[in-house]
């Protein structure tokens, strides 16, 4: 393989990680350093590839729809 071929496929991987990561933790700061990446390189990636930024959306949409439902078990939880 090429070493263009091997950024490419490194690329990719690191994107489904910080996509995944994204779901867990809906911060893109918090996410990249995770995943081992700057929160400059996401926002690279997103500029040259808007189907990867639609996909950045969606992921950090459902993070905040999880942290929302952990927040409110964790009221709920208190409340009883």
């Amino acid at each position: 393989m090429t070493d263009n071929q091997n950024i490419k496929i490194r690329q990719s991987k690191q994107k489904q990680s910080l996509l995944e990561q994204m779901r867990r933790t809906p911060t893109i700061e918090q996410s990249a350093q995770k995943v081992g990446i700057s929160r400059m390189t996401v926002y690279r990636w997103m500029k040259a590839n808007r189907q990867f930024a639609q996909d950045v959306e969606e992921s950090l949409r459902a993070g905040r729809e999880f942290v929302s439902d952990i927040a409110e078990t964790q009221m709920f939880n208190l409340i009883s």
